[in-house]
């Protein structure tokens, strides 16, 4: 085979990956039974930058909780909605699924948001930092990193 129909074949296949991928991770997010929190997304106003404003709206994934439980470990399904209120400040409902594990409940909790270009940050009530930071559009890689020096987790976010 010549080297560009390679070529073209792999990148052919990688890209086939990447769209499973993203559908399958779709799926997961809609069938989230993450609560839906009486929250308002307003849009953001003309004077907010570019790339604070790409952080409005719904965003959904899926943390893997790896060395818990059976197998791979535990997923939990969570949503983050940001509703933007001037370039460097957002206001954020972070809701969850249900974890079996630890007993957790579907539950959605308020935050405030800071801004700093692609980069979104908040601090749960438990002390957990979640930093969301965009890559492409509709795409972001969420961190979250726990208290006492538990280790972090990170899953891609969608926009929804």
């Amino acid at each position: 085979m010549s080297r560009p129909a390679h070529t073209r074949r792999s990148l052919c296949l990688v890209v086939a990956t990447a769209l499973l991928c993203l559908t399958g991770r779709g799926a997961l997010a809609e069938s989230c039974d993450a609560p839906k929190p009486d929250f308002t997304i307003s849009a953001p106003a003309g004077s907010v930058a570019h790339e604070a404003a790409a952080f409005s709206g719904v965003w959904a994934g899926i943390w893997l909780f790896r060395g818990v439980g059976a197998g791979d470990g535990i997923s939990q399904c969570a949503r983050i909605y940001v509703s933007l209120k001037d370039t460097h400040n957002a206001a954020v409902a972070y809701c969850y699924g249900s974890r079996s594990d630890v007993g957790t409940a579907p539950h959605c909790e308020r935050y405030r948001a800071r801004v700093r270009g692609n980069h979104l940050r908040f601090v749960t009530l438990v002390g957990n930092n979640i930093s969301m930071r965009r890559r492409r559009p509709g795409t972001a890689l969420v961190t979250a990193t726990f208290p006492a020096g538990q280790r972090r987790v990170v899953a891609d976010f969608q926009k929804l």
